[in-house]
């Protein structure tokens, strides 16, 4: 039996190389042309420097954003749970709307958050939004120190609501929108 001993430098160098070898996420998948579905207890990275640029405001054109904003969809037939929003660059401070239906800068806005700094996570709570299918946009509002970064998505759900969710309940107008 023959070992092979490795310096951390040959070990450090070979995950460099797996890594770079990996195909980077679709510049497009995180456009209002193909966003990237997110799925409940999922969690996903999204770089939006790579994002949408045609939006330029959000929710009724009230929010001018500072950059590329990236894009997710999000079907929820029993809206139920939190979004959370961490950006993995600290200077980067993303907003957070869920635009039903539409995704362009003059599309309605569910919900909207910027309640934290750059570098904290944001969190949308699902209770108060309609069933439907959204866009869920993540973009600074101008100005910005920084206008674009790396951010983690996730989406909780407890396994009760979990459960609603796979029973494809429909919950409608409770915020004063028509049902979709």
């Amino acid at each position: 039996m023959h070992l092979t001993v490795r310096s951390r430098r040959d070990v450090g160098a070979a995950a460099v190389a797996v890594l770079l070898s990996l195909p980077l996420a679709d510049a497009g998948a995180q456009s209002c042309a193909a966003p990237t579905p997110l799925v409940a207890n999922g969690m996903q990275f999204v770089n939006t420097c790579f994002g949408d640029a045609s939006l330029v405001a959000a929710c009724w054109s009230t929010f001018a954003l500072a950059g590329r904003a990236g894009v997710l969809n999000l079907s929820l037939p029993y809206p139920a749970g939190t979004i959370t929003v961490t950006p993995q660059n600290v200077g980067y401070d993303p907003a957070v709307f869920l635009l039903p239906m539409r995704c362009n800068s003059t599309a309605g806005c569910a919900t909207a958050v910027d309640s934290s700094g750059p570098g904290v996570s944001e969190s949308v709570s699902l209770s108060r939004v309609d069933s439907g299918n959204y866009y869920l946009v993540i973009a600074p509002l101008q100005p910005a120190l920084v206008d674009c970064g790396q951010v983690m998505v996730s989406y909780g759900v407890t396994p009760q609501q979990q459960g609603l969710i796979a029973e494809g309940l429909f919950r409608g107008t409770i915020n004063g929108l028509p049902p979709h």
